[in-house]
């Protein structure tokens, strides 16, 4: 097993363990029940982890991973129909449910 992937936040190593399941490569999680406590005396900064489970993986995740650090921001977008800002993750407006406006 080879370590790949850590963060403070679980919500992000839930998502790398995902997109990396997702293409067939096995992984596990260590310290995932940390979570939150990673700061409170005597964790020393364990942080939730995602391994490869075969170290003959380890390039072919390294390499997803490298492309999903290097996607670009989805930025907020406006709602046309009430103005309210909308997270860019979001395709219809929370409080009106329009749709955002197709670009391109």
């Amino acid at each position: 097993m080879i370590k790949v992937f850590t963060a403070a936040d679980i919500m992000q190593v839930e998502v790398v363990r995902g997109e990396l399941e997702s293409r067939g490569i096995p992984t596990m999680l260590k310290h995932e029940s940390v979570r939150g406590q990673a700061n409170v005396v005597g964790f020393g900064g364990m942080w939730p982890e995602v391994w490869v489970v075969n170290e003959a993986d380890a390039p072919a995740a390294q390499q997803i991973l490298d492309q999903h650090n290097n996607m670009p921001a989805i930025l907020p977008w406006k709602c046309a129909q009430c103005g309210e800002e909308i997270d860019g993750s979001f395709d219809s407006c929370w409080n009106c449910g329009h749709d955002r406006p197709v670009s391109g």
